[in-house]
């Protein structure tokens, strides 16, 4: 029988220039151009409609801008958690501009759910072993219990090969991260569950990669932003390379996530509920 695992849907709440592609190519946000209501609602719908609540990583300019999508989000039973404040690479920053940026976003989370905010999520998953220990330390010092930033191999934009692929409690810290899971091709080990990946492959190959992870003891997390869910041409120009990346897939997508949640068993829970248990069961 099939150990019960939990898996996690997750949502990084951001705009589609905040994305590093696009980011990259434009001089300027374009805000008035933006569907992230939409998109948003559509996401509801999903977890209302297989029963789900998720963890979703919001960007602190954008929950200043429309503070009623993460209010919304917020009264449907997800969590809230940071995903920074100005959705800059970790690894670009200095250790004081990062504990500056992570506490404006911190702040502005918090008084909009009354709560305290306890995860967060490196944007770009840009948390490199030269800067882990003051990452960690400043997550410690903002009083957060877990992070969701490594990509435990590298890719052309991002990752830590090497690192720790279990959950775990990072070295000389007490927050605990929750690195993606990937599958090992040879000697190539590529992401499945999310963003591009996602897109790129049939829902039965993600199922299965879900099932095969979570019979060896593992979680796994799916990971979505929201203009992945709802497409839109956007007025930036990119290669063909960095179109496949940002947008292949995209029309599909909420149907193929629809079909993950509902083709089989797969125990999803919300990240912070989960770190209560983990540390209780490892106190």
């Amino acid at each position: 029988m099939l150990q019960k695992v939990p898996n996690f849907l997750t949502l990084d709440v951001e705009e589609w220039f905040d994305a590093e592609l696009p980011r990259r190519r434009l001089s300027e946000p374009f805000d008035e151009i933006s569907s992230i209501e939409k998109q948003i609602d559509l996401y509801i719908d999903i977890c209302n409609r297989y029963q789900i609540r998720s963890t979703c990583f919001v960007v602190g300019k954008l929950a200043e801008k429309k503070p009623h999508i993460v209010k919304k989000l917020h009264e449907h039973g997800h969590e809230i958690a940071s995903h920074s404040y100005g959705h800059k690479l970790v690894y670009s920053m200095k250790p004081e501009e990062f504990k500056e940026d992570l506490h404006r976003s911190v702040s502005i989370l918090e008084a909009l759910t009354g709560e305290k905010i306890k995860g967060f999520r490196a944007p770009s998953w840009s948390v490199t072993s030269v800067i882990a220990d003051w990452f960690y330390a400043t997550l410690e010092g903002e009083n957060l219990l877990y992070s969701s930033s490594v990509f435990p191999a590298k890719t052309f934009l991002y990752g830590m090969p090497g690192a720790n692929s279990n959950i775990h409690k990072a070295a000389g810290s007490s927050i605990i991260e929750i690195p993606q899971q990937l599958a090992n091709l040879g000697i190539i080990k590529t992401g499945i569950a999310g963003g591009t990946y996602l897109r790129l492959l049939p829902a039965p190959v993600v199922q299965a990669f879900i099932r095969m992870k979570n019979s060896q003891g593992k979680p796994v997390f799916i990971y979505l932003h929201p203009w992945e869910l709802l497409y839109q041409k956007y007025p930036v120009q990119l290669s063909f390379t960095e179109n496949i990346i940002q947008y292949y897939g995209v029309k599909r997508n909420a149907a193929k996530i629809g079909s993950i949640c509902e083709s089989f068993n797969i125990q999803l829970e919300r990240m912070d509920e989960f770190i209560s248990s983990f540390l209780a069961q490892n106190e």
